[in-house]
């Protein structure tokens, strides 16, 4: 037992186990978040069409809404090329004239 010790191939067997069994740990951590980084790209990968669907639907509503907002205010009226009137009725309104 007491040459087992001063062994140098038992001693260089267990110095490699020991390499071994934290190199192991290691490359099952980096792969591990090498899958994780993976799921994450693959997760946000299915996100586009829902993504670009919002967007147009975003975009149709806001051509919709967005120039009437603008013919609210005077100002806004006026850039769109329509007069600021107010009508028989006492109300003010953005009014486009066609020829």
């Amino acid at each position: 037992m007491p040459q087992d010790q001063t062994n140098p191939k038992l001693y260089g067997d267990l110095i490699a186990k020991t390499v071994d069994d934290k190199i192991n740990d290691v490359v099952v951590d980096l792969i591990n978040r090498i899958c994780e980084r993976e799921a994450k790209v693959e997760r946000f990968k299915a996100r586009p069409p829902w993504l670009a669907g919002g967007f147009a639907i975003l975009f149709v509503v806001g051509l919709l809404v967005l120039p009437r907002f603008i013919a609210a205010f005077p100002s806004g009226c006026a850039v769109l090329g329509g007069l600021w009137t107010t009508t028989t009725t006492g109300v003010d309104a953005c009014v486009f004239y066609s020829s």
